[in-house]
């Protein structure tokens, strides 16, 4: 009976699936097109897209959401943090530092939550130091991760 009870609760108290804008991977073309017909004016957590060209990526392979990226100014990283940890109290983050072309150190954070075999990150500098980012995609396949590894150490 106690069970039963909790079950019927059980979808109250979970935690929120990983989704951006109502997005997620795994979903169809069709389906995020229903959802987010159109990126113009897309803000994430308040927060402007480095570019208005393109304010969210989404990548698909075979007609579904395998990717979906938010790409920002680094000053805005606390914004996103901020919103993001208030919907996914879970998410953790790290600081490591970086060190510009010139070699001067900047601070880096990193933020990481995964859940199932989806995996949301978010960045203060991704790639360079003109642009964070928010990363939402399927975790990465150990076994997938090993064989690619296998065949790149074969490839020297």
């Amino acid at each position: 009976m106690c069970a039963l009870i909790a079950l019927a609760f059980a979808p109250a108290f979970a935690s929120p699936q990983l989704e951006l804008k109502g997005l997620h991977p795994g979903m169809t073309r069709e389906e995020a097109k229903t959802i987010l017909p159109t990126t113009q004016g897309l803000t994430l957590g308040g927060v402007q897209p480095y570019t208005s060209a393109a304010p969210l990526i989404v990548r698909y392979r075979d007609e579904r959401v395998e990717a979906i990226t938010f790409v920002f100014r680094p000053r805005d990283f606390d914004r996103i943090r901020e919103a993001l940890q208030s919907k996914y109290a879970a998410m953790t983050c790290a600081e490591s530092v970086l060190h510009n072309g010139f070699g001067a150190p900047v601070a880096q954070v990193a933020c990481r939550l995964s859940d199932g075999d989806l995996l949301l990150t978010a960045q203060r500098y991704a790639g360079n130091i003109e642009m964070g980012s928010v990363d939402l995609r399927r975790a990465p396949d150990p076994a997938q991760t090993q064989l690619q590894k296998k065949k790149n150490t074969q490839d020297l």
